[in-house]
């Protein structure tokens, strides 16, 4: 199970998580082998560029424990 204090946040601001993989299987994230292609955050730094163009006035927050997802 994944805890992390900014969900914390997300209860009083509007917000946005997601977990960025990057395909390295059978190795751990914090294994002293872990390895990945670096280009990998270029693409991290346009999915966030992107998420802060989008006009998100007039959408509802998803609540995910309401959804049955959490």
């Amino acid at each position: 199970m994944i805890a992390e204090d900014f969900a914390f946040y997300q209860q009083h601001v509007p917000a946005v998580f997601f977990f960025l993989g990057t395909g390295t299987p059978g190795v751990g994230l914090h294994s002293d082998t872990f390895d990945f292609d670096e280009g990998l955050l270029v693409r991290g730094v346009g999915l966030f560029s992107a998420l802060s163009r989008v006009d998100w006035s007039g959408t509802e927050p998803l609540d995910a424990r309401k959804e049955g997802r959490a």
